[in-house]
């Protein structure tokens, strides 16, 4: 297993979309992230704690695509019942594994975060931390795997 290291995030202010200019909620939030120190990382995981979001989708930048959202992760559900509390105020962690479209250098990411329910005014996500691939342990991995392929050859 790959060990991860935190990666320095900007995590903008939440953004609610509302219907014809009005007050009505839509229960969808839209937060975006960006990676001030660094032009592009190998993501691993990220970690967050639950407030009351029922799903969550996450889309990516991809250094060799910079100009297109690609969606990785559509509508995980957050909570059992949108309208109970289990799983309201839980902590998740979402890998890599987890994700579709995936390419390894991200440059950006969005959390799409969804709650339906007319019962919970404000939902949100806390807590929210990116970890990038280990680059020392992927080099020292590499290079054990290079050593072994000489004595075999």
């Amino acid at each position: 297993m790959v060990n991860s290291e935190l990666i320095s995030s900007f995590i903008k202010k939440p953004i609610f979309p509302n219907v014809d200019k009005g007050s009505l909620n839509t229960g969808i939030s839209l937060i975006e992230v960006i990676f001030p120190n660094t032009s592009s990382f190998q993501f691993d995981k990220v970690t967050f704690s639950n407030a009351y979001t029922a799903f969550i989708s996450i889309k990516f930048k991809f250094k060799n695509s910079q100009d297109e959202w690609k969606t990785v992760l559509d509508d995980l559900p957050l909570m059992q019942n949108i309208h109970m509390e289990t799983g309201s105020q839980d902590d998740f962690t979402i890998t890599k594994r987890q994700l579709l479209n995936f390419s390894d250098e991200v440059i950006a990411a969005r959390l799409i975060l969804k709650q339906p329910s007319p019962l919970w005014s404000h939902f949100d996500i806390d807590n929210v931390h990116f970890y990038q691939v280990n680059k020392k342990v992927v080099a020292h991995l590499s290079s054990k795997i290079s050593g072994h392929r000489r004595i075999f050859n």
